[in-house]
């Protein structure tokens, strides 16, 4: 919180009348009142302190140096979003399908306390058999996740982690031992902005991040808009973009996987496309 109001909140009010030139990509130089007014900028959206703004070389999103994470055999991916709706569970579910058909070795945990990825993997269950879900998983109270990591990186190639919309501490602990952050992101003003506060807290943390447009609707312009928005702001955007397909709708109500249920659909092939894109993150 800012002055009484989120991060969103003030971004939204600050991104309408911010000048095209400090809209940059990461770093961007100005002169002297671009500077001043993008100081007023930044210590609103509390993304620099005021004491590090001494120069006219202004960070919009600024890139910390990564924390060094511990040594991990396996790849530990947390799929946050401080918005809800944004398609994150779906996301979870479908990816951690798609790694374990390509052959790896997968631990899903679930610390969203809706529980919708324990939900469709009970279906699962009982559609295929409780041993023939295709991946180790689990649901657990956040603060349990660390433990529960690190018990088994050493076996698994991929660790998917389905974080909380709204705990903010559960959020920052599925963060926290991530190599790799996953933000989906609906083509939406209102997602976009809700995003910023995603972003903010995996800078906290010295995260990488990865945006993926999700749920994107056939030919519209708005989505490109949202995309060079986003470029602006800084993170990595996935190449892929998964639609809003009703393929994908229809394999979590059977506890399947869409490469399951429909391996022939655009749905498909977007989910293995992204599932490759990630690992090569």
């Amino acid at each position: 919180m800012i002055g009484g109001r989120s991060l969103s909140d003030n971004i939204a009010a600050a991104m309408q009348d911010v000048p095209e030139a400090i809209q940059l990509r990461q770093i961007g130089h100005f002169s002297k009142a671009d500077s001043a007014y993008g100081q007023g900028v930044a210590e609103r959206l509390d993304l620099v302190p005021s004491s590090r703004l001494k120069s006219s070389r202004l960070p919009i999103i600024p890139r910390r140096p990564l924390l060094k994470r511990r040594s991990m055999a396996g790849l530990v991916i947390t799929i946050a979003q401080r918005k809800g709706g944004a398609g994150k569970t779906t996301l979870a579910t479908q990816l951690a399908v798609a790694w374990a058909r390509c052959g790896a070795r997968i631990a899903a945990l679930d610390i969203d306390p809706q529980r919708s990825f324990s939900a469709w993997v009970e279906l699962r269950r009982a559609r295929l058999g409780a041993k023939a879900i295709g991946f180790d998983f689990a649901a657990l109270p956040g603060w349990r996740a660390a433990q529960w990591v690190d018990d088994r990186v050493g076996a698994a190639d991929l660790v998917l982690i389905d974080a909380p919309p709204h705990a903010e501490t559960e959020a920052r602990m599925a963060l926290r031992v991530a190599a790799l952050v996953v933000v989906p992101v609906q083509p939406s003003p209102l997602d976009l902005w809700a995003t910023a506060e995603t972003l903010k807290m995996a800078h906290d943390e010295q995260c990488r991040c990865l945006v993926v447009l999700n749920r994107v609707p056939p030919r519209s312009g708005l989505t490109d808009d949202i995309a060079a928005q986003l470029g602006r702001i800084g993170p990595p955007i996935a190449a892929t973009r998964i639609g809003n397909r009703v393929a994908l709708a229809r394999a979590m109500a059977l506890g399947l996987s869409v490469v399951e249920s429909a391996a022939k659909t655009p749905a498909a092939s977007e989910i293995n496309a992204l599932a490759k894109e990630i690992r090569g993150a």
